[in-house]
């Protein structure tokens, strides 16, 4: 039995793939045996199931139309324009991010939507399997020769703490551990005059998969290749820089060759409001950043998204290279020294994210390199001598000194990894164990400390996160049960859909990517640029706040009409105000299908108490809204204004112009300019009410000393108008409670907190406090709510300059309806203790007695034939004068228009849209969209996968000359 075991061990010491396979698999089931057993899946549910399951789900019924329609009808049908993501949105550049380009998606397209789930945990497992065979790759393509080191640090690489955060979160975010070591390995070739295809090769791949993290790697690239060559040629800077412009050659190539996806994305993002987005740039993160940092050497993801622990007991190889002097070591010292710089600096947080706001998405680079030292300094640590092991033991002593002394890594989780350090400390003494058990332990216990990682991040008791993971269940059972669903029914019999979209109150975020509506809900990573400038311009505030990441338009009825919404849906018993000039239509319970399945399951023994109870739990009853006179996707305007103009005015006087005048740069028509515009919006006089000592008004300044503190705005009796309240140049500062005691006297201005008051504090209160003030950040956004005297209430997220969200956004507008009971007063909370500062706060009212005349006039002409087919929209247009014809999509570069076949050019009108101008007569119209810069990217990829056919050929057939003159 002994002889055939040996013989099982040998085999698989020589074939190490087959090894690595083997215990990945039984690594899988340590890992994620929480998944199976408590049936969750490995769709988060928040992003995982909001975004990327939707998206997989979206882009297999897309790849297979694509299919289809080549198959029955011979054509090569490429959708590029989505007119059900959001109002309109280009596929390509809003969906990359998550599955287009992605080769492990690609099957989707023979995968049911029932089944996509099934589909979606394989590419995650498939995924993190991909990232250790990458891993063996470029130790086998670097002359590693030590199989069981290899084969330990790929696995613990494949189950890093990157993967295991991600792997429950952002089916992208595994990409980069794949491609990153198999650039690193093109890269060495390079190095070593060998072929360049690899390189080439995963360039491509990498650029057309994530626009995201290929921009990470190409920095990282970047530093890797510019020290690699310093260290290998020293002073030789011709060589150096031969070198240098090889890799950079042999990647911009790759770059080319994915020119058709690559150049697209890159034109997009450079467009994106987020980039560059005016979040503060620092030069130190929070003493908690720092105080947390030492735990997450081990086992813990720190704040920032940085993670890159893999097992705690690799401590002890990072220990190991950095106190040895080995001449073969200094060029993977140079990088960790590098990393740990760049851990320590937040501005490189920014870099790494775009220069947007401060986020460590890159540390699976310092996974791979942490792996790599495993490798390198595998037998250095098992044959150490009694020297080495004791300066180890000092340097230990001190981490377990700084983990005690720092506040927040003296955790339980940081203590449970300590032991396992310790142990495996112990295991690779000189002078208890022999090599082969040290070999045979230190292995096994990185085997435990990789195991432990999964379980305090996964199990519920640890972090939990596997009850993030949606269940089986949910997908089965409520994926077709939403406000769409309720939409769907009403408009069945109708054409609707072609011409009018729908919005409402916690919309099922991109649920409309399964069903041929457009809606007003939003929330993918990459945004349409002009949608966010025309809700900044107007002030539009919902409660998250965020330029990706909405519902509608505040249930403004004028912008809402301008978006050719028809419909309003609310969820369950939604008691706020609906928009002006909607109508009730009807409750539609899309659960009722609910109680069916309950009776199936208990064999139709629901009685009338259970069903009630089932009811009551299944929330989802939609109410629906009909706009009694809607605007179609298109409508007509016979005078414009200027933004010169249109910059005098507020944000609710803006959206009203533009229910009146077209928004333009200017008009080469003779369309009249509208230039002083008679609107019957009011500002109103408002006093404000006695306030308590915790709450002070102050011209341009509020100070709270308290949480929750309120303001109330009085005046006379508004009915029958919609009611604003508009914030201009409103900023927050969080008064730390320390600062309230110790601080200036301008934050605390009633003298409520000093010395005395800090006396009389509880030793356990004045530690907590002041832990706050020197460990925790301050807070970024303060959660405003407002409420009106008839009891409508709305809240958001008021940011600062720290926060991630933040882009600048300082003007707020927030709708609280329209109401035909009198209103009397507003009242303003400030949750959070702190200082607030603006320009104005107003109260506007605009009467909704002209809005049925403004809607007609943009109805006036006769629109027939509107049709809405795969990128291109068309209708007839009669106009007896000189209109501007505005649609309601939202307005792109890749946009063209036709009038009677003559190509005309696209205005952008009302920020947002797009608008054609028309002479008198009947017109037929078509708008054609192809995504900008597609067309030359797919020139360019043609012409550089020729180019590299042709290189290819010839730089093979010199290789064959060279080997045969030897």
């Amino acid at each position: 039995m002994g002889k055939y075991y040996k013989k099982i061990f040998n085999y698989l010491k020589k074939h190490h793939y087959i090894s690595y396979t083997i215990l990945f698999l039984i690594m899988c089931f340590f890992m994620f045996g929480y998944f199976f057993f408590f049936k969750k899946t490995f769709i988060w549910k928040v992003d995982g199931y909001w975004q990327y399951y939707k998206a997989l789900c979206y882009y297999a019924t897309y790849l297979r139309d694509i299919f289809r329609n080549l198959i029955d009808y011979h054509k090569l049908i490429i959708p590029e324009w989505g007119f059900n993501i959001g109002e309109g949105s280009d596929i390509l550049n809003t969906l990359n991010y998550y599955v287009i380009g992605d080769p492990f998606t690609s099957l989707s397209i023979l995968v049911p939507t029932k089944y996509m789930w099934i589909y979606y945990d394989f590419i995650i497992v498939l995924k993190i399997y991909m990232s250790g065979l990458s891993f063996i790759l470029l130790c086998k393509g670097t002359n590693q020769k030590n199989n069981l080191a290899i084969l330990i640090s790929s696995i613990a690489y494949a189950f890093c703490s990157w993967t295991i955060w991600a792997s429950i979160r952002y089916l992208s975010f595994l990409n980069p551990t794949i491609y990153f070591p198999l650039i690193i390995l093109g890269i060495e070739k390079i190095l070593s005059n060998k072929r360049p295809y690899l390189l080439i090769f995963i360039v491509f791949v990498s650029a057309i998969t994530n626009f995201y993290f290929f921009y990470m790697i190409v920095i990282l690239s970047i530093i890797y290749s510019i020290v690699r060559s310093i260290l290998l040629y020293k002073r030789d800077f011709k060589k150096i820089i031969y070198y240098l412009f090889k890799i950079g050659l042999y990647s911009f190539l790759g770059v080319l060759l994915a020119s058709v996806i690559f150049l697209p994305l890159i034109n997009y993002y450079l467009l994106d409001e987020r980039l560059g987005s005016g979040t503060n740039l620092r030069l130190l993160y929070s003493l908690y950043y720092y105080s947390s940092l030492p735990r997450t050497t081990t086992n813990a993801v720190n704040s920032y998204n940085t993670n890159f622990s893999i097992s705690s007991p690799v401590l002890l190889f990072i220990i190991l290279i950095i106190t040895t002097n080995k001449e073969k070591n200094k060029f993977i010292k140079i990088l960790l020294f590098l990393s740990i710089i760049m851990l320590l600096v937040p501005a490189f947080g920014q870099i790494f994210n775009g220069l947007s706001y401060m986020s460590n998405r890159w540390t699976w680079a310092i996974t791979l390199l942490i792996s790599y030292i495993m490798v390198i300094t595998w037998d250095d640590l098992i044959n150490i001598d009694k020297i080495s092991w004791l300066k180890m033991g000092n340097i230990l002593f001190a981490y377990f000194i700084i983990c005690i002394l720092f506040h927040y890594s003296k955790i339980e989780n940081t203590f449970i990894s300590l032991c396992l350090i310790l142990f495996s400390y112990i295991v690779i003494s000189p002078f208890i164990f022999s090599k082969t058990n040290k070999t045979k332990n230190i292995s096994l216990l990185i085997i435990i400390g990789i195991v432990l990682n999964g379980y305090l991040w996964y199990s519920y008791y640890g972090s939990n996160a596997a009850s993030g993971g949606v269940e089986i269940t949910y997908l089965k059972e409520n994926f077709n049960k939403t406000e769409a669903n309720a939409i769907s029914s009403v408009i069945s019999n109708t054409k609707d859909n072609q011409l009018y979209r729908y919005s409402g109150r916690d919309l099922t975020y991109n649920i409309n990517l399964f069903y041929d509506i457009s809606n007003t809900q939003y929330y993918w990573t990459n945004s349409n640029s002009n949608l966010i400038k025309y809700r900044q311009e107007l002030g539009i505030t919902e409660e998250d706040n965020i330029d990706h990441f909405y519902n509608g338009y505040d249930d403004r009825t004028d912008v809402l009409a301008l978006s050719s919404v028809k419909y309003f849906v609310t969820k369950g018993n939604d008691n706020k105000t609906i928009p002006y000039n909607y109508e009730f239509l009807k409750n539609q319970n899309v659960k009722n299908s609910i109680i069916n399945d309950y009776k199936d399951k208990m064999n139709n023994e629901l009685n009338e108490q259970q069903e009630k109870y089932i009811k009551n739990k299944t929330s989802n009853r939609y109410s629906v809204y009909e706009n009694e006179n809607p605007l179609i996707f298109v409508y007509t305007y016979d005078n414009y204004i200027n933004y010169e103009n249109f910059e005098n005015y507020n944000s609710v006087e803006k959206q009203k112009i533009m229910l009146k005048s077209v928004l333009l740069n200017n008009s080469s028509n003779n369309n009249q300019m509208n230039s002083n515009l008679k609107l019957k919006i009011k500002e109103i006089n408002y006093e404000i009410e006695d306030t308590n000592y915790n709450i002070s008004f102050n011209k341009n300044k509020i100070i709270t000393t308290s949480e929750n503190q309120a303001l109330t705005l009085n005046f006379d009796k508004i009915i029958d108008n919609e009611l604003y309240i508009e914030f201009n140049n409103f900023n927050f500062e969080q008064t730390k409670k320390y600062d309230l005691y110790f601080g200036e006297k301008d934050i605390d201005p009633f003298d409520l907190y000093n010395k005395v008051t800090w006396n009389l504090l509880n030793s356990n209160d004045k530690i907590k406090i002041l832990n706050n003030k020197i460990y925790d950040e301050k807070e970024t956004f303060s959660l405003i709510k407002v409420k009106t005297s008839n009891n409508t209430e709305k809240q958001f997220k008021l940011r600062n300059q720290d926060d991630q969200y933040y882009v600048g956004k300082t003007n707020y507008t927030i709708n609280l309806g329209y109401s035909e009971e009198p209103i009397t007063s507003v009242t303003i909370t400030f949750p959070s203790i702190g200082v607030y500062t603006f320009d104005s706060i107003k109260v506007i009212s605009e009467p909704m007695d002209d809005y049925e005349s403004d809607i007609k006039n943009l109805q006036q002409d006769e629109i027939t034939n509107f049709k809405i087919d795969t990128n291109k929209v068309s209708c007839t247009i009669s106009n007896k004068e000189n209109k501007i014809a505005v649609f309601s999509i939202p307005y792109s570069t890749g946009w063209k228009a036709y009038v009677d076949g003559k190509e005309v050019e696209v205005l952008q009108a009302n920020i947002k849209n797009m608008g054609i101008e028309l002479e008198p007569g009947t017109h037929k119209i078509e708008l054609k969209y192809h995504t900008p810069y597609k067309r030359l990217g797919l020139i360019i990829s043609c012409c550089s996968f020729i180019f590299l056919i042709i290189y290819t050929i010839i730089y093979e057939k010199i290789l064959r000359n060279k080997k045969y003159a030897k």
